[in-house]
């Protein structure tokens, strides 16, 4: 009954795999124009091979759990960082910065707090070899290309596209 409260007034959302295993609950704790609190619980590691990014820059503090985490940063995307995060940690990434949570030790329990102004969240796709996760492309239209199992298609065909 109490979770149940809980859940109601802090606006809980579930975030599932394709197989329908939970991945994920965030918890709204606070909501307001350019900044906003979550709590996050992190069951599983990311189930899409392409890093994202976020609509806003945020920072997490990390207060239960360990990690293994993809960085990648702009402007080519193609050096990646790899990072073991165990808490009590602090991570903080620019809302351009894109990242890919590779395994999960145990569930992760964070607090972030997100900050700046919205833009439409997204994935990095490969683009030539040389030019690292350069193209971006809208959340949503990720989702589909991948439900109609064309997203490889579509990654293959930007690999050989020309950037000259």
């Amino acid at each position: 009954m109490l979770i149940s409260l809980i859940n109601k007034i802090f606006l809980v959302k579930e975030m599932r795999s394709s197989s329908a295993e939970i991945h994920s609950l965030r918890w709204t704790l606070f909501k307001i124009p350019y900044f906003r609190v979550y709590l996050h619980k992190i069951y599983l590691p990311d189930y899409n091979s392409h890093p994202y990014t976020y609509p806003w820059s945020f920072i997490s503090v990390m207060l239960k759990g360990k990690c293994y985490k993809r960085s990648f940063y702009p402007p080519k995307f193609n050096l990646p960082i790899d990072n073991f995060y165990e808490a009590p940690c602090v991570i903080k990434h620019h809302r351009d910065d894109a990242h890919h949570i590779e395994k999960i030790v145990c569930p992760v329990w964070t607090l972030m707090f997100a900050y700046g102004k919205y833009k439409n969240w997204g994935y990095r796709i490969e683009g030539r070899p040389q030019s690292g996760f350069i193209n971006w492309i809208k959340h949503t239209t990720y989702k589909k290309l991948k439900s109609k199992n064309i997203l490889d298609t579509y990654c293959e065909f930007l690999k050989r596209k020309s950037f000259d």
